[in-house]
């Protein structure tokens, strides 16, 4: 029997904000869907009812991630761990080495150095990523909810605010820390980050209209 994994409306607030990084219309439907949800709601509900394919790749990777790490109700802290942990790095190190399909608009414009470190959620310390003795400014930025409270963490060009502890930021910088891979493009980004002012206006009209 197929188990059934729900996200959680804190849970869908999140993914709504990692969506929103795309700045592109096919996030539509799914930022649409993603914003209704009011109580936890079953990732299956993000699936085409004609093809039964996922709306967009990462609720088939949120869904795999918690099967993989027995959730079966995926709330703000796990969708955090998923972005910000080795499933979607993994994830990042496989489209960036073409071994499946899709490659990240970052890694376009920036290189894919650049798509591999900022397309993980990444907690920060007054506008900076510290792990593994690197300090890597993310220098201009949009910021999502500045209302909510939180470990400020970036995704693609945007911040939110997140309800993780100290510990659980610890967790997610050694977690981050043991992919070589990671580690390696971090070592080699330069420092303060500047995304492409084009690509920061389009997050800006996205996401904070």
């Amino acid at each position: 029997m197929n188990k059934v994994v729900y996200l959680t409306p804190d849970g869908a607030k999140l993914v709504h904000a990692m969506l929103g990084s795309c700045a592109a219309d096919s996030c539509d439907v799914a930022m649409s869907r993603l914003s209704l949800v009011r109580v936890s709601t079953a990732l299956q509900v993000f699936t085409d009812p004609e093809s039964g394919s996922w709306q967009k790749p990462v609720f088939g990777s949120l869904q795999a991630y918690a099967l993989a790490e027995g959730y079966y109700e995926l709330g703000v802290k796990e969708v955090a761990r998923y972005f910000a942990g080795r499933h979607h790095i993994e994830a990042m190190i496989r489209k960036a080495t073409h071994t499946e399909p899709g490659i990240s608009n970052i890694s376009v414009l920036m290189g894919l150095d650049a798509g591999l470190v900022l397309d993980v959620l990444l907690p920060l310390n007054d506008g900076h990523y510290q792990n593994g003795g690197h300090d890597l400014d993310l220098g201009e930025f949009v910021v999502v909810s500045p209302e909510s409270s939180g470990v400020p963490c970036y995704h693609r060009g945007l911040v939110v605010k997140v309800p993780l502890s100290p510990a659980e930021v610890a967790d997610i910088l050694e977690e981050q820390g043991q992919v070589a891979e990671f580690m390696a493009a971090l070592s080699r980004l330069k420092s303060p980050v500047q995304l492409p002012p084009n690509y920061l206006e389009a997050l800006r009209l996205t996401c904070t209209q």
